[in-house]
């Protein structure tokens, strides 16, 4: 160092109120951007890309091939955004810039490094093919979707790998929606129940394929199952939102 500012004291460590010798501060790069801004317009801009994102478990990277658990996987990308152009659900981003990305809260620090405005590359995977864009931010807005099912009684078909949920279709159960298929049971010692899935959770799609009914998901776990995999990927709408869930299958 050359006598240069390189961040600013924000708080101490400390049980007694006084110092212990452990400081945390905001780097000096952060402090300049905010200051300028809020001297020129008094609000700080957030950019944002517009993805909702999540980060690729050992599980998730063995159920669709991936060499290494890194990245982060697409949940979805948001209508009108700057992502909804190019991205879609189940795109595992591994890139920004040429740099590798390590987990969801490396990404989502890294987005907002940047200003509105700013254009990004993003190297990313679909269907097994690296592809490249770029995209340009936009000025962080915030949208949140979030729906919940009722429980009711339905049966399972025993051919799949058995993950203990009992199943059926969304649009028979009242307020699961009309897409998907409603988790109604879950088996407390099952491998669904292992990843936090519980009733009222709604099943979107399995190995990247919608379903519609419980004979479409014992079809993707048995397709899954067949070809030597692990376990397999859902997108599943949850009371908080979209996400992605690996689920292992059990040992025969």
């Amino acid at each position: 160092m050359q006598g240069e500012v390189v961040g600013m004291n924000a708080a101490i460590h400390s049980t007694s109120g006084g110092s212990v010798g452990l400081g945390l501060a905001v780097p000096a790069s952060t402090v300049e951007f905010v200051a300028n801004a809020l001297e020129h317009g008094g609000v700080v801009p957030h950019s944002y890309l517009g993805v909702s994102v999540q980060p690729v478990t050992p599980t998730m990277a063995e159920s669709i091939g991936l060499k290494s658990a890194s990245g982060v996987i697409v949940v979805e990308a948001m209508p009108g955004t700057p992502a909804a152009e190019a991205l879609k659900s189940g795109d595992i981003i591994t890139k920004l810039n040429g740099k590798a990305i390590e987990d969801a809260g490396d990404f989502a620090r890294r987005i907002d490094s940047f200003q509105p405005g700013d254009k990004v590359e993003l190297t990313f995977v679909r269907d097994d093919v690296e592809k490249t864009l770029e995209a340009t931010l936009g000025e962080h807005k915030t949208s949140t979707v979030a729906t919940k099912a009722e429980n009711t009684d339905t049966t399972q078909n025993e051919a799949a790998p058995p993950i203990g949920v009992a199943l059926a279709r969304a649009n028979e159960i009242a307020g699961a929606g009309d897409k998907g298929v409603a988790i109604v049971g879950v088996d407390p010692d099952g491998a669904a129940a292992a990843e936090g899935l519980t009733a009222g959770d709604v099943i979107l799609d399995v190995a990247g394929k919608p379903v519609s009914k419980p004979e479409d998901v014992e079809s993707g776990l048995a397709s899954a199952k067949s070809q030597g995999k692990k376990g397999v990927l859902m997108r599943v709408q949850t009371a908080d939102g979209e996400r992605y869930v690996a689920v292992a299958f059990p040992n025969a």
